[in-house]
């Protein structure tokens, strides 16, 4: 009986402890596509937030067809000038829209990054926050497997002394029983009379 308490309770340790080993495996991994995760994501954030939004294809191509339009409209006043058809004023005129339409087309490029500025920080926030929430789940459950392997092991361990503490209780009881039953039924195989009357049977002769 104490034997196979034993035996269970040290399969039951056993089996806890490799539980929790085959966890923390687990949980290291899911921390190293976390922080891979993060890492990536902290990449992507810093290059575009902080690169330049005029420097983007769409905003580069939206540039160039604004100055050409603009450089169209100087030429054709000039061209008019030329053949009589336009002052230097109408002139000056067209070049002076052509600038104002630059600025103000620069000026939306300008408020189109700050906006999507602020859409990266709110994507950036909100997977970092999912990221965090992984994390804390994972830490969560292997502070609850942590807390169960030790659990586990304490119970084995009760179990381990509970038992000894049966063996060692009962041991001289059951040697008390043996040795009186001995004495009083006369042993099996041993005759008290025999053995007093020759010397406790043993043959001297």
């Amino acid at each position: 009986m104490v034997t196979a308490t034993l035996i269970a309770a040290g399969v039951s340790a056993a089996t806890a402890i490799g539980s929790q080993i085959m966890a923390a495996r687990r949980a290291n991994e899911a921390q190293k596509r976390i922080d891979a995760q993060r890492s990536q994501n902290e990449n992507w954030f810093n290059r575009e937030y902080y690169g330049d939004y005029t420097r983007r294809a769409d905003s580069q191509a939206l540039l160039n067809h604004t100055r050409e339009t603009v450089m169209q409209n100087v030429r054709a006043a000039r061209a008019a000038q030329a053949v009589g058809g336009g002052t230097e004023a109408s002139v000056a005129n067209a070049q002076r829209i052509g600038a104002q339409t630059m600025s103000d087309t620069a000026g939306r490029i300008a408020a189109v990054g700050e906006g999507r500025r602020d859409a990266l920080r709110r994507d950036y926030m909100a997977m970092d926050n999912a990221l965090m929430g992984q994390q804390n789940a994972s830490d969560m459950a292997q502070a609850e497997g942590i807390a169960k392997t030790g659990q586990a092991v304490a119970t084995a361990v009760g179990q381990v002394g509970s038992a000894i503490g049966d063996w060692y209780d009962n041991r001289p009881a059951a040697e008390s029983t043996a040795g009186a039953a001995g004495k009083e039924g006369n042993a099996p195989g041993w005759d008290w009379g025999n053995s007093a009357r020759n010397g406790g049977g043993i043959d001297y002769a």
